[in-house]
């Protein structure tokens, strides 16, 4: 008990969850803009954008991320784009991301209710009003669980950064374990913190679930 202690209060391994959170970070906040792009391409009446975006999806979603980020850091150089580490991972993860974030944003807005649409259309409102009066405020309410779970999911593939020797958790805990020798209770220790990362997103997915429930009750 007292080497995990040790070990969960150890600042070498503490410094990690910095570099952990920084790859989460750039790889949902790039795969959220990407994914954007990617829903309002299959969205669009133009068949061409759809099937880009269907196309970056197969390939995206069909290949594994531990060959992307290997790819970003050690293939980009070569067509003269040489990124850091981190910046690599993020950049994978990004990619990674945005057609599974895609497919969140294109099914929250197929799920509003096509009547309620043609009524707002009835009532005169452009696409734009009607995206923000209508579609949006229904929209992210269904997503915001999904949402939650693909935050979780991309904090957790951020320990793949480790193959490209970003010091992020899992490889500064692979590393102590090799220099120690105590591999069970560092180990034990650095799935603790994880636990602990993802308990707090899956608490604020709660807090947000709850602040956008139209049934929960107010104060008089």
């Amino acid at each position: 008990m007292e080497l995990l202690l040790h070990y969960l209060s150890l600042p070498y391994l503490l410094q990690g969850i910095g570099f952990t959170l920084a790859v989460t970070g750039l790889g949902l906040g790039g795969g959220l803009l990407g994914g954007l792009v990617l829903a309002s391409m299959q969205l669009s009446r133009f068949w061409l954008l759809a099937a880009v975006a269907r196309a970056y999806t197969v390939i995206f979603r069909g290949t594994p991320l531990i060959l992307q980020m290997v790819f970003a850091y050690d293939a980009l150089p070569h067509i003269g784009l040489k990124l850091s580490a981190i910046a690599a991972a993020g950049l994978a993860l990004a990619a990674n991301e945005a057609p599974f974030i895609a497919e969140i944003l294109r099914a929250g807005v197929l799920g509003v209710d096509r009547g309620q649409i043609i009524a707002g259309q009835a009532l005169g409102m452009t696409p734009a009003v009607l995206m923000r009066r209508v579609i949006a405020p229904q929209a992210i309410r269904m997503m915001v669980p999904a949402f939650g779970n693909e935050s979780v999911s991309a904090l957790k593939n951020s320990s793949l950064a480790s193959v490209i020797a970003v010091q992020e958790l899992t490889l500064r805990s692979t590393q102590l374990a090799s220099s120690t020798f105590d591999f069970f209770s560092i180990f034990f220790a650095s799935g603790l913190i994880y636990l602990v990362l993802t308990s707090a997103v899956s608490a604020i997915q709660l807090v947000a679930e709850v602040l956008l429930d139209l049934d929960r009750p107010t104060r008089q």
